[in-house]
């Protein structure tokens, strides 16, 4: 993960879950969870960092698909449902 340079390096003596902060990114978590999540990366910079390592993560795994240079084995329906939702597939 990168971090800006001119801050130093971080630690957090209770990191939140990598799962967790990747369900806070998609939105998936309840309002009290949401709300925790958002208190500790107010005041945790190791954290934040994290988060933004996992955001960036997410947007070059999404570039990849959309370039149609990863080739993946999917089931069936799943390949039924992206069609439905008007993507091209291969």
């Amino acid at each position: 993960m990168s971090r800006s340079e001119d801050r130093p390096l971080t630690t957090c003596a209770d990191p939140i879950d990598a799962a967790v902060l990747t369900d806070y990114w998609l939105a998936l978590l309840n309002t009290a969870d949401e709300a925790g999540v958002e208190a500790h990366l107010l005041t945790c910079d190791a954290c934040g960092d994290r988060l933004r390592g996992i955001i960036q993560l997410s947007e070059g795994l999404r570039t990849l698909a959309q370039s149609g240079a990863l080739t993946v084995v999917v089931p069936e329906g799943f390949v039924r449902h992206v069609a439905r939702c008007g993507r091209q597939v291969r």
